[in-house]
């Protein structure tokens, strides 16, 4: 029987809990009669449990993100992959990647096979460090040669973008796999009070502070309510103390339960992203949004670009925010039936992000790697 160690190694609470709850389905699937163990935060693991009804073999990790100097990172790092490599598995799968995991992995774990999915963090490949900063090694990294290894990134999209920030170093893509169901929230009528609702995580990167610059530019503030759904997690972002943006979340973490049920009520869900982000991460808050039919107002970026090109007309891409607010102010008077259309592309659209497509990806991304040892 083989073994294989999945391992969150980053991420705690909600944080990422569709895409891992995701990835986990699949992996059960495609790995059926193996010894599974899942090394993650606590309340994640059992937030992942929940979600996909797998019970799984857990093993708790003591995740202390952004509190540890990099000397602790590494040492802790190391000891988690000793920890792995005593129960001698086939393959460990990295649901998040550092600098310090990949360097650690591949120069000691020769002989094991490793997937590694990449976030937010190969961004840091167009920053430019010195060699004493820990986001320094993410590139040296990378270009460790291994056969038995796979960098999985969420979207050709990306994997195209990495050949021209990354030449030499080889990525495989899967598409950001929808584990969720369809909540069909289909409508034909326009409501009295169109609930228009940023959602995620808030950060000055994310364009989050936008919403109250947004506010000042929608003239029908009877017809149109802003929301923003999720913990902001910079203290840069400062909320106005006349704004009537309804804010859910705030300086907490909201569960699953409520960012579920605030997602529900909005008509459009909105995205400040900047333009020049997003070339190198998938953004898994859009699909809480299309998961319940939720068409969209973002502002233009290439992974963005990818999912529309994908699913047709899903809501409305905006080079500006002027432009975004001429959008929301001409709602009311939107045809009744172009929300319905895109309510229907998002619904057909979906299917090519189910689990089903991406379980066949990441087979062929496993038959590929399995049993090349260096």
């Amino acid at each position: 029987m083989k073994k294989i160690i999945i391992v969150e190694p980053e991420r705690r609470n909600i944080e990422h809990l569709m895409f891992n709850s995701s990835v986990i389905q699949i992996l059960y699937s495609i790995f059926y009669d193996a010894n599974i163990v899942f090394y993650a935060d606590k309340e994640h693991a059992e937030l992942i449990e929940k979600e996909t009804k797998i019970k799984l073999k857990k093993r708790h990790l003591d995740i202390k993100i952004n509190k540890q100097k990099t000397i602790q990172k590494v040492i802790t790092d190391f000891i988690c992959m000793l920890r792995f490599a005593r129960g001698k598995p086939d393959a460990i799968v990295y649901l998040s990647a550092t600098p310090s995991i990949l360097l650690l992995s591949k120069v000691f774990l020769k002989k094991i096979a490793i997937y590694y999915f990449f976030h937010d963090n190969l961004e840091l490949l167009n920053e430019k460090y010195n060699i004493f900063n820990y986001f320094y090694w993410l590139r040296p990294a990378l270009n460790i040669k291994r056969n038995n290894v796979a960098h999985i990134v969420l979207s050709e999209s990306i994997k195209m973008e990495l050949e021209k920030v990354a030449p030499g170093v080889s990525f495989e893509a899967i598409d950001l796999p929808c584990h969720s169901s369809i909540v069909d929230m289909s409508s034909r009528v326009i409501p009295p009070v169109m609930n228009i609702g940023a959602i995620g995580f808030g950060h000055t990167k994310k364009g989050s502070h936008l919403i109250f610059e947004l506010e000042n530019l929608v003239s029908i503030s009877r017809r149109v309510q802003l929301h923003h759904i999720g913990q902001f997690k910079d203290n840069k972002i400062l909320i106005p103390n006349d704004t009537n943006v309804k804010i859910h979340g705030g300086n907490r973490p909201l569960c699953p339960e409520e960012f579920n049920l605030q997602i529900e009520q909005m008509y459009y869900c909105i995205f400040f992203y900047p333009k020049h982000s997003y070339k190198l991460t998938a953004s898994g808050a859009i699909f809480d949004a299309l998961v319940r039919l939720k068409p969209v107002i973002a502002m233009r970026n290439a992974y963005f670009e990818y999912i529309f090109s994908k699913m047709g007309n899903i809501g409305y891409l905006c080079d500006s925010i002027e432009e975004m607010s001429i959008i929301i102010n001409t709602l009311s008077g939107q045809d009744e039936s172009d929300y319905f259309t895109q309510q229907q592309n998002i619904k057909i659209g979906l299917k090519k992000f189910s689990v089903e497509i991406i379980e066949r990806q990441m087979k062929k991304i496993i038959s590929a790697t399995e049993n090349m040892y260096d």
